[in-house]
Order: C-alpha cells, then structure tokens, then sequence
C-alpha cells in the first residue's frame, strides 16, 4: 500500500511542478539555454562557458538544489553571413534522493546580415537556430529511509526497508528534445541591443519516471533583450531583460550593469549590477521574488562572474535561504583579418 501510495504522491509532484527548467540568475552568461539564436554571436572565433548554481543550501545544506552547464560554440563565416554551430551539456540534482535531469544538445544557427555600413560601423543580423539533443532523468530510491528502519527510535540504515519491490517501479527516463530561436541584433558604433525569443521543447518530450506516468516537459517560451549602451569615455550601462512562460509558470528577470573599462585598448572590465526576479511559482499573482545581485571581471579574452540570490519571496523565513551562482568563459580572439559585429554581453 505505501509502495503506491508513494508512486501516487510522486506523480502529483511532477505534475505540480510541470516538469519546470532550472533557470540561471545570469541567464546573460547562459545563452544556449536562453535562445539557440544566440550560438555564433560572439565577437570572436570560439567561446568557452561554465556555470554552476547552488540554490538555498543553507536550508537544504548537502541536499541543496545544484545546477551545472558548460556551452561551447563556434562561427563559420559565409560572405557577410555566418553559420553557427555549438554544443551544451547540462544537469540539475535536487534532495535526497538525488532526482537527476541531464542534457546534451547540439545548436545549428544561422545569421543573416541585412544591414552592414562600415563607415558608419553599423551592423544588423537576423539569426535563426535550431537545437536539439537527449536528455535522462533519474531517481535514486535506494537513498530512501522509511519507518521500518526506525530501531528503538533511531534510524538504523542496515535494517530492511521491505520496500524492494518499490525501486523496480521506476526506471531512468531518456528521451530527445528538440528547440527553435530567432534573434535580431545591430551593433552601432559602441552601442549594441538585441531582442530575440527561444522555443523549447516542442515535442513535449516524456520524461516519467513510472512505467505509468505521462509527466512530460512542457513547451518553454523566452523572450529576451538587452544592449549595451555607452554613457561616457569608460562608463556603459548594460541592461538585461527575459521573460519566460512554461505551463502555468511565468517568470520575468530584469536589471542593468554598471560596466567600467580600465584600459585604453577595452580589454579590462569591471560590472555591477542589480536585477530582479518576479514570478507566480508560489500562487497564482505575480510577485517579487528574489533581488539579485551580480557583479563580472573581464580579463583580455576571460571572464569571471559572480551572483548571489536574496530570497524576498512570500515563504517567511526560508526566504533567506539565497543561491550561489558562478560563471567562468574563454573566448578564443578571431583572426585579424575577421571582424565579428556582434553584441557583447
């Protein structure tokens, strides 16, 4: 009876949450993930990314949310135009029982320049992209302690559970996915803005961990924009925006750095910023969430950013239970005799 009456209780959880994304502060720093249009925007020949995020650990502590992502992606030039090619490997690990979702994804974009004045060093490109991969998500039910392990009051792990049948219930899921992106973007002069919109999901991919779940991933829809904008010799703002839809969670993040160049060549930088995170996950009204600040170093051709969450939800004193997110990315400098016209971010 509690075999199903748990299977019961685990479907209910996968179809409250409806098989959500994890989602970065610094969504900026996580392209693929935000619009596969944006593989093969760079200012460069290839880019290098990590992510990590550590989510209320000082709730959850070792069972703590943990996300990780490394993207990689290139650029092919064909006249004016480029084709772009990239590839991300992603996984996200959440309680006890390590419930695991992990990707990899192939992106294929290509950006069409309809507008090019070197003179005046004005740029704009429209890119489209197509992303897809497999992905595994898995539970790991032999990390379960029940009732029947209790020993005098205490928990005794080498005691049996009698719940062998139980695990045999589940399995690990793979399944392939599949996503679109269209990105507009012009480059003037110093300045830069952007606007675009990711797809994801479009065959609703099944990713039940019972033989007899229907759990799927529903459809993701993110609309996102941003710039650069030059507001003296060394100064710029560069403000961030994306708002995101996936079943009945909606999500919208938005803020701005302060960017600061410390050398005459623009290959030092420093940036602070604010953003802010709104969202429905708790009811059904849109609140404020979290306030996130951010702050990045770029180095020549590296770059380190560094974000910490404050929880100022409605969930009393969890919300100070914050999250942890770090970033490092290499872009490989392009030939000399290559110039790129993209936006930086």
């Amino acid at each position: 009876m509690k075999k199903w009456i748990l299977i019961s209780l685990l479907q209910i959880i996968a179809m409250a949450v409806q098989s959500q994304d994890a989602s970065f502060s610094q969504f900026y720093l996580n392209p693929m993930s935000v619009n596969p249009a944006l593989t093969g925007a760079i200012n460069g020949a290839q880019r290098f990314g990590i992510s990590y995020r550590n989510q209320w650990s000082q709730l959850l502590r070792e069972n703590a949310f943990s996300t990780y992502r490394f993207d990689y992606d290139t650029r092919f030039h064909v006249n004016d135009d480029f084709i772009g090619v990239g590839a991300s490997v992603f996984t996200d690990k959440s309680g006890s029982l390590n419930l695991r979702q992990s990707e990899v994804q192939t992106t294929l974009s290509y950006g069409r320049q309809i507008m090019g004045n070197p003179r005046s060093k004005q740029y704009q490109y429209i890119v489209a992209a197509f992303q897809g991969g497999i992905g595994q998500r898995q539970l790991n039910l032999n990390a379960s302690t029940w009732g029947s392990q209790s020993n005098n009051g205490s928990y005794d792990p080498n005691m049996t559970t009698h719940e062998n049948l139980f695990v045999n219930d589940f399995n690990n899921k793979i399944y392939a996915d599949a996503s679109l992106g269209l990105l507009w973007y012009g480059v003037f002069n110093k300045n830069n803005v952007y606007v675009g919109t990711g797809y994801f999901h479009l065959n609703q991919p099944r990713q039940s961990l019972t033989n007899s779940g229907n759990s799927v991933i529903a459809r993701r829809l993110a609309i996102h924009g941003g710039g650069t904008i030059q507001i003296g010799s060394v100064l710029s703002l560069v403000p961030q925006i994306i708002v995101q839809s996936q079943a009945k969670a909606f999500e919208m993040n938005l803020g701005t750095g302060l960017r600061m160049a410390f050398d005459k060549n623009n290959t030092i930088f420093a940036q602070i910023g604010l953003w802010n995170r709104f969202g429905n996950s708790i009811n059904s009204s849109l609140n404020w969430q979290s306030l996130i600040i951010a702050a990045k170093i770029d180095m020549n051709d590296w770059a380190f950013a560094v974000a910490y969450d404050m929880n100022v939800s409605i969930i009393g004193n969890i919300s100070r239970a914050g999250g942890l997110e770090l970033n490092i990315s290499y872009l490989l400098p392009a030939a000399k005799r290559i110039r790129n016209h993209c936006p930086t971010f």
